[in-house]
């Protein structure tokens, strides 16, 4: 094959001889179409680049010999340089263009299986909310008779920090064969939190303490150095947590005292020797708020008074009580036209139309405190007539009520 020599001035009429290349479509339909051939021919791309390259290679070894003593004049390098800068550029541009719908695609395909993970995950969240009700959101305070399934109830009746109210906790143990009431009561004393309920530490009773079970008598035989007689508020809370303790229950109808196994206590200037459990529904307490130093949710304690009537209890459940620090447990947005006792223990309770419920947790409460007042006058059912709304929280006020067996459900395992 004859060496082909040409001139420089050859070699530029050659190269102005080339014919211009230029492409008049639209750039979003060339985009469209790499999209689609990328799309069905994604291991073919990296054909395309390396044909270009070797066709580079070829043409630089043909135009190599001549090109060695090639002294071309600045324009002619910037011209040449400019045409391999922009043959290169296209080249790495159909390689950038080519990746990058590769990884619009990835992307894509990410982004949809995220945004099904998404529709997945909200419509098992929706599920599970569709499945919750009103009473997962607010809680009761007291024990009902759907809770003693397998459980003893204990009854603690504990002194406020400041000696003023008495705050009965009942605590939910499990039955044991081989364990009367009594032995789990005595047992359970020592573990009581009062001070984590935000009451005062009055438990264990330094006291031997002993049943009857045949006659429903409990003594209580203290040290001669008790301090239980120390002052009056002493002797108070000594003998109303006793009393209290047992008020609500049929275990308990009298309470005997003896000082070293010798009859009597001395109280201050007085000795007792014995206290019956009176179990009378009226007069009867009323209950109220009273909110300790520890949490949010309030102790439903008997107001320090006893009334003649139910109406007369509902009235004073209604007023604070400052020098006790107590609550009322009946909020302004209920108010009662009238309340009428049933024949079957069943107490009927008019609302007014302008009775509405604002705090579902806090109108809980209340129902509680109503329903306790009730079950201390004797009534076994509450039912509510004309209220605003159908359910307040675990509460069917379309149906009777059934009051609680006890208040203050606490456990100690908190």
């Amino acid at each position: 094959m004859r060496k082909s020599v040409w001139t420089d001035k050859e070699l530029e009429e050659l190269l102005l001889q080339l014919p211009k290349i230029s492409d008049n479509r639209d750039p979003r339909d060339i985009y469209q179409n790499i999209a689609l051939k990328t799309k069905k021919r994604k291991r073919q791309i990296w054909i395309m680049p390396s044909l270009a390259a070797l066709a580079a290679v070829i043409i630089f070894i043909i135009l190599a010999p001549n090109l060695i003593n090639w002294q071309e004049s600045p324009e002619q390098k910037i011209s040449l340089n400019s045409a391999a800068s922009k043959e290169n550029m296209e080249m790495a541009g159909n390689d950038r263009t080519a990746a990058t719908v590769d990884k619009k695609d990835d992307v894509s395909a990410h982004k949809n299986n995220h945004v099904k993970f998404e529709a997945d995950s909200n419509n098992r969240f929706s599920s599970k909310n569709a499945q919750k009700s009103p009473a997962d959101d607010v809680e009761r305070t007291a024990v009902y008779e759907e809770d003693l399934q397998g459980k003893e109830l204990l009854t603690y009746a504990i002194p406020d920090t400041n000696g003023q109210n008495i705050v009965p906790v009942s605590v939910l143990v499990q039955k044991e064969d081989n364990k009367s009431w009594f032995d789990q009561y005595k047992e359970t004393m020592a573990k009581l939190k009062e001070k984590e309920w935000g009451l005062s530490d009055f438990y264990p009773l330094h006291a031997n303490l002993t049943y009857d079970s045949l006659n429903k008598v409990l003594n209580v035989d203290v040290p001669r150095d008790h301090q239980y007689g120390s002052g009056s508020s002493s002797e108070e809370m000594f003998t109303s947590s006793l009393l209290d303790s047992f008020a609500f229950d049929d275990k308990v109808e009298k309470i005997t005292f003896t000082t070293e196994k010798e009859k009597g206590i001395v109280l201050g200037n007085d000795e007792i020797t014995e206290l019956d459990v009176e179990k009378s529904n009226s007069p009867a307490h009323g209950y109220l708020f009273f909110y300790p130093t520890r949490g949010k949710r309030p102790f439903i304690v008997p107001t320090p008074d006893k009334y003649k009537s139910i109406d007369e209890a509902f009235a004073a459940m209604r007023k604070e009580i400052a020098t006790h620090q107590l609550k009322p447990s009946l909020p302004e947005e209920w108010q009662f036209k009238k309340v009428v006792p049933n024949n079957n223990g069943i107490l009927s309770i008019f609302l007014s139309k302008s009775s509405n419920v604002t705090d579902i947790q806090e109108m809980v409460y209340s129902i509680e405190a109503i329903l306790l007042t009730a079950k201390n006058f004797g009534y076994k059912a509450v039912k509510v007539e004309n209220p605003p709304v159908k359910n307040i929280g675990p509460f069917d006020l379309s149906k009777e009520l059934q009051v609680p067996v006890a208040a203050n459900k606490r456990s100690i395992q908190e």
